[in-house]
Formats: structure tokens, sequence, C-alpha cells
């Protein structure tokens, strides 16, 4: 990561310092003498040089100016540590080593004791690899005696903190008014003008998170409760020794960050509450409009189909009529034109009977209705009505049904418009091979038969459904389609050249009904080997008839 010149004599703080920056894949090069360290410029150039004030037989200010005065290493950057403290105008104007006066040079003037976690900060930063400078607290100290502001000063500029004084409430107050708020505010209890508690009031009004540290001279403990009812983050009392400050400081920022971060957090929460309600009901809005007009379009299926029907049934039944010779003989070529007719008004008339049921169950028109349903005789009809189909192909059918099957309890007609659309489908979807019509009770189905195709809970667990499946040996289905296949007007393959004919609304049909009756249909399917639909209708309870 780069090269780390330590010149120390003070093993005690570079020992661990060279060994965290290892750590952190520096390579660092200790250096203790100025010989060595011409050795070492001689084979190795530095990416930053950590130097330390005071050392022995050599100064460390005049080596810093040395190499910042040198063409070759006047760029590279130097952080000087130290444990003397420099006044601000000792940084500006340099400081007096016996009769020499050494400007501060140093990019970065780091006091003593430091964490190398803080000077890794500094390094990352001088190389680069950091946008911004660590971050140096600011510290408010408001107090009337001019000794304690020193002393606070003083030592909280060594230890790398941004202290500003006021000697009055006002003016602190005024600072807050027109600049960037502080990190802690240490506040006197006893101020000339105004009392340290209405100076507490007055900042938590505008500034509720910053750390208040409070001072006082007392040693009541009614003033300490007092103060901590009024939300001071910390109290001390005078005359106080600077390590429990320091300490008491340390805890304030933690905590005064903690309740930022927080304050920050909520405010973020409350905005993308905020945006979130305001989409839901853009959302909700959209979704209402969305239901009336799916409402408007499956009531105008609804009418309009029914009025298509009645002449559609006309125009069938006339033909049929004409077919049957109730209007004089016909040649070969009018029987087989009006054959035509009454082939393409029957697709037609299937057609419209799949939108009118899907556009009355979309628009909840649809009364429930529950006979006994005789499964065995309703298969037998349905494989009757498709029997030129099932001829064509030359097809085979074979039926499995329990020895003692009971009836369905459901509507007759939908039951058998439901068997119409899958049967319907597997001679559409098959070549050749058998279709297969099975029916049995759910507990007493063969296992191999319905659970490798993952069927719903109520199959396994209850007794009081049928399942009833159609098993094709067609061209299959790919899995990552299954959910489209019950989707109004959609099928596998949609584009206007697809080899099988249909709306698409023969399965979504058949979903809404078997729902509507408490069942669930389901599937398994192979490509090139065949699929099978499974659905369950329910079965009439004995106990409730008695």
């Amino acid at each position: 990561m780069g090269n780390i010149f330590l010149i120390y004599n003070d093993q005690q703080f570079s020992e661990p310092l060279a060994q965290y920056l290892t750590e952190q894949g520096y390579h660092v090069f200790q250096i203790q003498s100025l010989e060595t360290l011409e050795e070492s410029l001689e084979t190795q150039f530095p990416d930053v040089i950590i130097l330390d004030a005071l050392l022995q037989k050599m100064n460390g200010f005049e080596l810093c100016q040395t190499l910042k005065e040198h063409p070759q290493y006047k760029r590279i950057p130097i952080i000087m540590t130290s444990a003397i403290y420099l006044s601000e105008k000792e940084r500006a104007h340099g400081i007096r080593f016996g009769e020499a006066t050494y400007p501060i040079l140093a990019d970065r003037w780091l006091m003593k004791p430091i964490a190398p976690a803080e000077i890794a900060k500094h390094i990352a930063y001088l190389l680069g690899k950091e946008t911004e400078p660590p971050y140096v607290p600011t510290i408010f100290i408001v107090d009337d005696e001019r000794d304690i502001r020193e002393l606070l000063r003083t030592t909280l500029e060594r230890r790398n903190y941004r202290p500003l004084e006021f000697s009055t409430g006002q003016t602190c107050l005024d600072a807050l008014a027109s600049g960037i708020p502080p990190d802690v505010i240490l506040l006197d209890y006893k101020l000339p003008d105004i009392s340290g508690m209405i100076v507490l009031n007055r900042i938590r009004e505008q500034f509720p998170d910053i750390g208040v540290v409070l001072m006082t001279a007392y040693g009541d403990e009614d003033l300490a409760i007092h103060a901590i009812e009024e939300d001071v983050d910390a109290y001390i009392r005078k005359p106080f020794l600077i390590e429990p400050m320091l300490m008491l400081i340390t805890q304030t920022l933690e905590r005064s960050n903690i309740k930022q971060e927080r304050t920050r957090l909520i405010a973020q929460l409350r905005e993308s509450n905020h945006e979130v309600m305001k989409h839901y009901a853009m959302l909700e809005h959209a979704n209402r409009r969305l239901r009336e007009l799916d409402q408007l379009k499956s009531e105008f299926l609804a009418n309009v189909g029914h009025e298509l029907r009645t002449p559609l049934n006309s125009i069938i039944g006339f033909t049929e009529l004409l077919l049957q010779g109730y209007s004089g003989p016909l040649n070969n070529n009018q029987c087989r034109q009006l054959s035509m007719v009454l082939n393409s008004g029957n697709h037609l008339l299937r057609v419209l009977n799949d939108v009118i049921e899907v556009a009355m169950l979309n628009a909840g028109q649809v009364v429930l209705t529950h006979d006994i349903v005789p499964i065995s005789a309703v298969v037998q009809e349905v494989l009757q009505e498709l029997r030129k189909k099932i001829e064509q192909k030359q097809l085979r059918t074979q039926q499995r049904f329990d020895d003692e099957l009971p009836d369905g309890y459901s509507s007759r007609e939908k039951i058998k418009l439901i068997l119409y659309n899958l049967i319907d489908n597997a001679i559409k979807f098959s070549s050749s091979g058998t279709i297969t019509i099975a029916a049995c009770t759910a507990l007493r189905c063969p296992p191999g038969d319905i659970r490798r195709a993952h069927p719903p809970e109520h199959v396994t667990t209850k007794g009081d459904y049928l399942v009833l499946s159609v098993q094709d040996e067609g061209i299959g289905i790919r899995e990552e389609n299954f959910d489209i296949l019950f989707d109004e007007f959609r099928q596998v393959d949609g584009s206007l050249t697809r080899e099988y004919n249909g709306t698409g609304l023969g399965l979504a049909i058949s979903k809404k009904l078997i729902d509507l009756y408490g069942g669930k249909i389901w599937l398994e399917s192979r490509i090139g080997v065949g699929s099978t639909f499974y659905f369950t209708i329910p079965i009439k309870d004995e106990s409730e008839s008695k």
C-alpha cells in the first residue's frame, strides 16, 4: 500500500504504531538515527514520513525543515507528533529552540498520546485514499473564569479538538444562531449574564442533539438531579481533574453522535414512509380504476355475448334444418357448404360461450349451485360430444375410476364444462396415444398418481374431495410456462402463426370455476411425454343432509 518512514526514539510509541500500520498493509521502516535515515533514503522512497518533534542527537524541527527544502523530498507528506503543546501563534510563526526559530512545515501536527488508528486516517487522507481529512470535533467552552477556559482550551487542542471560548451565555447563544453547531458544549452553571440552565433550555429548543456537559462549583445533589431532568448529558463539579473531564467529553461525543444518527434515521424513515404512502395512494387509486374498468369490460362482454348468442343459435338451428331436408332436397355441394357453415357456427358458439363464461365469472355474476354429480356419467357425456375429434386423430381413451367412487357435490353443468375443456385440450395437443380420465377420493388415490405432482394439502389430509385427472401423451409443457397457462387469453405459443388454435380461455375458466367450489387445479408435464391435469371437487357431506 505504501512505504512509511517512522522516525522515532520513543519505542513505547513507535513499536505499537509500526505493528498496526504493518497490519494495515503498509511497509514500515523504523529509523532512529540520521545515518539510518540517509541509508534508507538511498534504497527506498517514502510515501509518508511520521516524525517525532523531539529526537535524541537530532532536531525533529530542523530535520522537517531540511526535508521540505530538499528538491527530491519536499513533496513527501510529513506527519509530526509531539508531547509538547504548540499555540496558534507558534504554529503560524514557528517554534524557538535555543537561538533558532523553526517554522512548522509538517503537513499534519498531532499531539501525543494519539491512537494508531487516528494516525492511519491521516495517512489515508495524505495518500489520497480518503476524500476528506479526519473530522475534528468542535467544543464550546462557556465559562466566565479565564483560567478555566485557558486550561480547557489548551488541553483540548492537545487532544486534537477545536475549542472555541465564550465568557457569557448570550455570546454562546449568538454563536449558535449564526454558525454551525458544535459537537459538545462545556457549560458553566453560573454565568454573569444569564443562568446556565436558561442557556441549556435555549440550546435544547434549537439543537436537541448537541452534547452538553454542565460544570458547577456547587455540590448540591438537587442541582445535579435538576440538571439531569433538563436533559444535560453529563455533570461535573469544579475544581475538576483533566482526565475525568476528557472522559466525559469522549462519552458525550459518542452519545451525541448516536442521537444525531438516530434523528437522521428517523427523519429518513419518515420521508420514506411519506413517499411509500404517497405511492400507495396512487397505486390504490390506479387499482381501483382498473377494477372498475375490468368490471365494465366484463359486463360489456357478457351483454354483447348474450346479444350475439341469440342470432347465432338461430343460424345454427336453421342450418341444421336445411341439412335435414325440411326445405327440400339438397345436392352434395350444398350439403358440404352448409356443413361448413354449421361447423363454423358451432365453433363460434363455443368461443362465444367461453367469453360469456369468463366475463360473468369476472363480473361476479355466476350463481353457485350444488347438485349431485355422477362423475362417470358426466365423463361419458363429454367423450360423446368430443367423439368426432377423438376419431379424427385416431386417439384412444381409457377411464380409471374407484369401484365405489362417490358422487361429486357441485354444479353438473360446470363440472362438465371443466372436463370438456381439459379433454378438448388433451385432444388438441396430442397427435397419437391414449387419453386417460381418472377419478378417486383424495385419500384413496394411488400415491404415485398424484403426489409427484405436488398436490394441494387437502388432497393428502382430507377425504371429502374427489381428485379427477386428464392425462395425455402429447407435446408436453415446460415447467417455466405453468404459471401462464391459467391466465385469460394466454397460450404458451401466443403468436398468430401458432400451430394450435384457441382463445386461451378454457383453462382460465376451469380454474375460476374450481376455485369457486373450493377445489384446486394443478398439473405435471414433460416435454415430448405428455401432461396430466388434476383438479378436486367436494363430496357431499352426508352428515349435513341428515
